[in-house]
Order: structure tokens, then sequence, then C-alpha cells
């Protein structure tokens, strides 16, 4: 794990204490089991869970002689009793039946939904951020482009708000990786046919550390859980990339609609002072490109060959902690830059007013067909008029007051009611409606009905 994307918690879940601490919590969660069955005597379990300690620093003098991490933290517990003065109860740890996996995959399930907390947590800050910025700029008008061009009339809430839906379903993915792919665990011995074990004392151990019993398994948990897990984090990452490279497009210098949050003294280029430059958007999409590569890593564990082998191990002591706190980073970064996104509405304006007027076309054509042009004419009309706006720099309006169509003698406006003409330059009457439609889809009611201007 990198300090430099990774929160402190999210390192302390990851740590080898943590790990340590939560392979003897699930030994302890047997032990109850196999005291509540009668199998183990009640004194001894309570001696073990109020004694038993883990020693990282000795954990790793023995594994350098064992070369086996979980035997290793085993042993470190025994000669914690011993030194507690219970030898006597040493041999209960790690015994009836138990493999490694018994213990290491539902201490996993455990630590891996600490870490889905937490990502959790930073999803829905900004989740609350979007939202909040979509109501602040309900009614701040832009123009809305398609394939980089000029398109039609919308605002800058539009823009926030679908954003707040891709980061809420993303949040609706996570909770439903931590209920339907984190909650499953196994204890059911060495190729997972319960050899040596008693089912129902498994089934409770994992019953007291608030797991389900997995159906049916080799010596480990199947791996397509976690892959879903990672693909799912992943795709989350996708969208705060998508999100990214909005606003990045939004800070271009010839745009300027938005620009990042910078630190009174940051700098933007070590040799060009005058820079502003939009780095953590750069850095949100470049880093989803690695959480990409975490879920492939994570799919190619699912091929597991006979009862196990060990293939997937060193992969997800990498991908795990860095994948998890990765994209908490990534959430909570984005998060603070959307709470703090610089906007310009004159800009923004000034934008909209730059498409010259060409987005009432669709309406002016169709008007046109209404009075009897037929489509082909209206279009090829209507595109040369699109044409001519861009190539001058003029005003549609200004433009159709000019043009007549093919085939006539006739104004284009002289063909539509002057007054209907007149409104289809006006934005608001265009949009409102379905602006309002759209923040009430989202939940957000509690906004005006009403852009500034009317």
């Amino acid at each position: 794990m990198l300090e430099r994307y990774s929160s402190k918690d999210m390192r302390e879940i990851w740590s080898l204490r943590r790990k340590y601490e939560t392979w003897i919590k699930v030994e302890i969660a047997y032990l109850q089991a196999l005291s509540e069955a009668g199998k183990v005597p009640v004194e001894a379990f309570e001696a073990i869970r109020d004694n038993v300690k883990t020693d990282p620093d000795r954990i790793a003098r023995i594994e350098e002689e064992t070369q086996h991490d979980l035997d290793a933290c085993m042993e470190d517990a025994r000669l914690s009793l011993d030194e507690a003065g219970l030898g006597q109860y040493r041999n209960l740890i790690h015994a009836f039946g138990l493999t490694s996996y018994d213990t290491e995959d539902p201490a996993l399930v455990l630590i891996m939904n600490d870490a889905f907390i937490r990502i959790l947590t930073a999803v829905d800050r900004l989740e609350a951020a979007l939202s909040n910025k979509a109501r602040e700029h309900k009614w701040t008008l832009m123009i809305g482009n398609t394939h980089g061009r000029h398109a039609e009339p919308t605002t800058l809430g539009h823009f926030f708000l679908v954003q707040v839906e891709a980061v809420r379903r993303s949040r609706t993915r996570i909770l439903d990786v931590m209920k339907n792919e984190l909650r499953a665990a196994k204890m059911s011995g060495a190729i997972g046919n319960y050899t040596g074990m008693d089912p129902r004392i498994a089934d409770r151990a994992l019953k007291i550390l608030c797991l389900e019993p997995a159906k049916v398994e080799t010596q480990i948990t199947q791996r397509d859980r976690i892959a879903t897990a990672l693909y799912t984090l992943a795709v989350t990452a996708g969208t705060m990339e998508q999100i990214a490279r909005m606003y990045w497009e939004q800070m271009r210098s010839e745009v300027c609609g938005l620009q990042e949050y910078r630190k009174p003294r940051q700098r933007g280029s070590s040799v060009m002072a005058y820079k502003v430059n939009p780095i953590t958007m750069e850095q949100i999409q470049g880093l989803a490109r690695v959480m990409r590569e975490y879920a492939q890593v994570a799919c190619a564990n699912i091929s597991t060959p006979d009862f196990r082998a060990i293939e997937q191990s060193g992969p997800e002591r990498i991908i795990l902690p860095d994948a998890t706190s990765l994209i908490e980073y990534m959430a909570n970064k984005l998060a603070f830059h959307v709470e703090n996104l610089v906007v310009f509405p004159d800009r923004l304006r000034a934008n909209f007013d730059d498409a010259q007027g060409v987005w009432a076309l669709q309406e002016v054509r169709q008007a046109l067909m209404d009075a009897g042009v037929s489509h082909e004419e209206a279009y090829r009309f209507a595109q040369e008029c699109g044409f001519e706006c861009a190539s001058q720099r003029r005003r549609l309006y200004d433009v159709l007051k000019e043009k007549v169509l093919p085939g006539t003698h006739r104004f284009a406006h002289e063909c539509i009611f002057e007054e209907l003409y007149e409104s289809f330059f006006d934005p608001w009457r265009r949009i409102k409606d379905g602006i309002n439609e759209l923040f009430d889809r989202a939940g957000l009611t509690d906004t005006p009905r009403e852009p500034p201007t009317v």
C-alpha cells in the first residue's frame, strides 16, 4: 500500500496486526462454538479468549523458519498462552479439523467488510457534494455538447445531476456486494467436505462472526465473490473517471466554465507560472486505469485448480489492500474538489451564446414542416443555416431573417407565426419543465421551480 494513496484508517484495516488479530478472532469463535457443543470446556475457551495475544514481531521471526504465516501466528498464540501460565490449553489453538483457510477466509471477509464500510462513507461524501452542487446550479445556463460540438441548452445542475445518479448506482452496487458477496465464508476443512469437523459447529462459529456459511466450497471460498467485489470497485472508479473527464473538458482554456480548487501557493507548472492545471482530474482518470487492472487480476484468481492451490494468495495480498485503499482515496479526493469547485457562470453563459442559437433549429425545422415544407427541404435548409452560423459567427436569429426557403420566395420566419418564432430562442421555455422533472426524479425537490430570470 502506498501511503500517498491510502488513509491512516485503511492502512490500519489492512495492517499485519489487524490481520493476525482477526485470525485469532476467528479461532476464538470456533472455540466458542465447540464449548457450546460441549467439545471444549467452557473454562478453557474463556481462558484462551481472555489471555491469547499476538506479537507481529515474533510472528515474523517464526515465519522465517516455518515459511507459513498462519502457522506462525498460531504458534505465537500458543506461546502467549504459555507465557500466561495456560500452557495446558495450547493444543486447543487451530485444532479440531481447522485448516488454514478456515481461519483466513472468514477473517478476510471481515476485513474486507471493514474496508467497504470506509469506501461507502467516502462514496456517500461524494454523492452529497454532487447533490449540493446540483441544487446550487439548477438554473445555471450552459450549452450541452455532444461529440465535442454544441448541441442543446441545459443547466450546470443537470450536468451535476447525471453524476449524482451515477454515484448512487455505484453505492447500490457496493451495498449489494456487501450483502451478497462479502457475507458468506467457509469453515469446512482441508478440501471443503468437513473432514474431522462437525458442520453444525463450524456453521455456529461463522454465525458468531455474523457471517453466513458458504454452501459448497473447496479448501477456499470460490474467488468469483472477490472478483465481483473488485469489478464493482472498478466500475465505481470508472464513474469517477467520467466525472473527472467531464470536469477536465470544462476546465480547458477555451471553455473555462469550471476550475479546479488550488491552494494559494500551489503551482501548475515548474516553468509556466500562469498555468492552473486540473491535476486532480487527471490523477483520478489515471488511477481508474489501475483499478481496472486490479479487477482483471481478481478475475484471473477465480481459476483455482483442484481443491486448492495458492496462485491467488500472493496477488490478493497486493490487490485487496491497494484496491480498497485507492477507491476510498479517489472518492474522498474527488469529493473535496467537488465541494470546492470553482464555477464561472458568466463564462458558461458566454459559451452558451457562442453557439449562436443553433439549438433553436430543431423547433424551427418542425415548424416549417408544420407549415407545409417537406421534411427533406426543411432539414437541408436548417443544416445550411446552422453551418452559416458556425462559419460566419452569426446568430441564427439574424440568419433566418435573411434566408429564403428553397423553391419559394418566402423568408423562413414568414412561414411561422412571429410570436412562435420569437419563442424558439427562449432557452428557459425549452428546458424548464424537463429540468424540473429530472430534479424531481432524483429526489432533489428542495430546489426553486423557476429559473431566476423568469
